[in-house]
């Protein structure tokens, strides 16, 4: 383990080739995204199988391009790798010289400033994703706003030509007042004038009732007056027809004849 560590730690470029009977005492691949091929190095040595290193010539080519795994999330890739080491920390402890200890400690830092850098990238494309995002809204605010403007100037218009029209129906309103002042005038003339007509007319009423009244009694006393004429013209055609009257007219003819003899005389 101790040759493993002195020659991976520095930049763990691990690629493995090993027996079945590995697999058989390891196990399988631990349940890790990125570095699961490191892990299951340090879990072999462990275990107690032996390693030999292949070096002094170029075995094989590692093509770097967008789509690879560990290009998908680098942040989450190096804290992988990151918990990783520290969690194998206290079983590499005892084969940790100096220049491993030293190893270890520039592994680390390196996966610091990845994180780091690998964080401001993100960061730095968030923000430009953002700025993309922002640009068409602040394109679409400044027309809005532009937009806006014209419509408070049109709305400015409008204020000013309501401005204008309440300033005449103000004036309409006042002209209105005035005539209800005169309208209230003549009203208060006229309830005068129908006051007085109704009390002429109320003493009309006073008067034609007196009337009908004086020709009620009137059209009685006519009444009684032509039932005692009646009476008085039955009594005397009573009295002509009688016998008595007659007689008495008899008696007294004579002395008419002699009265207007009389008068004759004297006027001669």
């Amino acid at each position: 383990m101790g040759d493993f560590i002195a020659r991976q730690l520095p930049d763990h470029d691990i690629q493995l080739l090993f027996h079945r009977r590995v697999y058989e005492r390891v196990g399988q691949f631990a349940e890790l995204r990125y570095v699961h091929d490191y892990d299951y190095a340090l879990r072999a040595l462990l275990a107690g199988c032996s390693m030999a290193f292949l070096v002094g010539e170029k075995l094989l080519g590692y093509r770097l391009h967008g789509s690879n795994t560990i290009r998908e999330k680098p942040l989450a890739a190096i804290e992988e790798n990151m918990q990783l080491l520290l969690g194998w920390l206290p079983a590499l402890s005892p084969v940790l010289d100096e220049r491993r200890l030293f190893g270890l400690e520039r592994q680390l830092k390196d996966l610091y400033r990845y994180t780091r850098e690998e964080w401001l990238t993100a960061v730095h494309e968030h923000l430009q994703a953002r700025e993309g995002e922002l640009l068409p809204l602040i394109a679409d605010r400044e027309r809005w706003i532009t937009e806006r403007d014209h419509w408070i100037a049109e709305r400015d218009q409008i204020i000013t030509g309501q401005q204008g029209l309440l300033a005449q129906q103000q004036q309409w309103l006042a002209d209105r007042d005035q005539w209800i002042t005169d309208r209230d005038g003549w009203l208060a003339e006229r309830d005068a004038v129908i006051r007085l007509h109704t009390e002429q007319l109320e003493q009309h009423a006073r008067w034609v009732a007196d009337r009908d009244q004086w020709i009620t009694d009137r059209d009685g006393w006519l009444a009684e007056r032509d039932a005692l004429i009646r009476q008085l013209q039955q009594q005397r055609q009573e009295l002509l027809d009688s016998r008595a009257f007659r007689l008495g007219q008899a008696l007294l003819n004579p002395l008419r004849w002699c009265r207007q003899r009389f008068m004759e005389v004297s006027h001669a």
